[in-house]
């Protein structure tokens, strides 16, 4: 099944999000594994059946980078208009005017090192129906990598 440009939009975000204090030693990244898990509902509409994700992906070494989350996103169409860590507990609200107007909820709990769980409420408008997606994550590291920062899209 194919994945949407709201799904590729989501695990981008998530990818920022997960940006996280790197505690291993070797390499300048951290080797994620991150397993999404996505249910999408629509007005008037037949259920639409839950989907899973799994990929790996180097992620940068840091904090998290609420601009970096915003700007990843539609060439900075997504604003964080919310965002509060407390412990080891990272909530964000995120507002995108393009390709659409779309709304997201973000809680995320760091679990020990890099390792993390989460989840997102996003909703939206498409061809009259509201539309929500639930989507939870986990992240698990699997080793220590090279980052590379992607190239801008300019």
């Amino acid at each position: 099944m194919k994945t949407s440009h709201l799904e590729k939009m989501m695990v981008g975000a998530l990818l920022v999000a997960i940006a996280l204090p790197v505690w291993a030693a070797g390499g300048n990244g951290n080797l994620m594994q991150i397993t999404t898990h996505v249910r999408q509902t629509m007005s008037g509409m037949p259920p639409i059946p839950p989907r899973t994700l799994t990929s790996t992906v180097c992620t940068r070494a840091g904090q998290l980078d609420r601009q970096g989350l915003a700007e990843l996103n539609s060439k900075g169409q997504c604003k964080i208009t919310q965002y509060q860590k407390q412990g080891n507990v990272i909530r964000f609200e995120e507002v995108c005017t393009a390709p659409m107007a779309v709304t997201s909820r973000g809680e995320f709990h760091l679990t020990g090192g890099p390792d993390f769980t989460g989840s997102m409420h996003t909703t939206f408008s498409a061809a009259g129906h509201a539309i929500a997606v639930d989507t939870a994550y986990t992240g698990k590291k699997l080793g220590s990598c090279n980052y590379q920062p992607p190239k801008s899209a300019d």
